[in-house]
């Protein structure tokens, strides 16, 4: 589990720091969030760099993140859930802060696992583990604040569309690598 938590962790920082020798300006760091679906806080990484695409005179931002979630167990139960989401980001204009709606894919993978002893003392039902991958939609509005600094916190609310569909809002700081 946390073998898992640590290569996907390590993947999203490579593919951060690798896409940064191309781009402009890259930024890289943490968030916090809380989905109202599962209603969880989750932590996780989050990156920005610029795409070779444009729209008009507005260029295309990448932002890939990975979240983890902090599930709560108890005896005889775990549960895991963690996401990656792959977003595309199209900047807005306005005079306070750098603002963005972006959309995307969102895979979720969610586990649990039962011990057996556990149950089978208590009478109850023996259950196998399971676990399952969701494929989404990602959709987002955000706003990164500090434009002449090299750590920009931001904010964001979105909304993932699919079999895990949720809603959510995070935050927390990028640092300009």
């Amino acid at each position: 589990m946390k073998k898992t938590l640590y290569v996907l962790s390590a993947v999203a920082l490579a593919t951060a720091l690798s896409i940064s020798s191309a781009a402009a300006q890259t930024l890289i760091g943490p968030h916090v969030g809380y989905d109202a679906d599962v209603e969880e806080l989750y932590f996780g990484v989050n990156g920005v760099f610029d795409l070779p695409f444009q729209i008009g005179d507005a260029t295309l931002r990448g932002n890939p993140e990975f979240s983890y979630f902090l599930m709560g167990d108890s005896p005889g139960f775990s549960q895991t859930l963690w996401t990656v989401t792959l977003n595309a980001l199209y900047p807005l204009t306005l005079e306070f802060a750098d603002t963005y709606v972006g959309a995307g894919l969102a895979i979720s993978r969610w586990s649990f696992s039962y011990d057996g002893d556990f149950f089978s003392k208590g009478g109850g039902i023996i259950l196998d583990d399971y676990s399952e991958t969701d494929l989404g939609l990602n959709a987002k509005v955000g706003a990164n604040f500090g434009r002449e600094s090299r750590i920009k916190p931001f904010a964001e609310a979105g909304i993932v569309i699919g079999d895990g569909s949720r809603i959510y809002a995070q935050g927390g700081a990028r640092f300009a690598i």
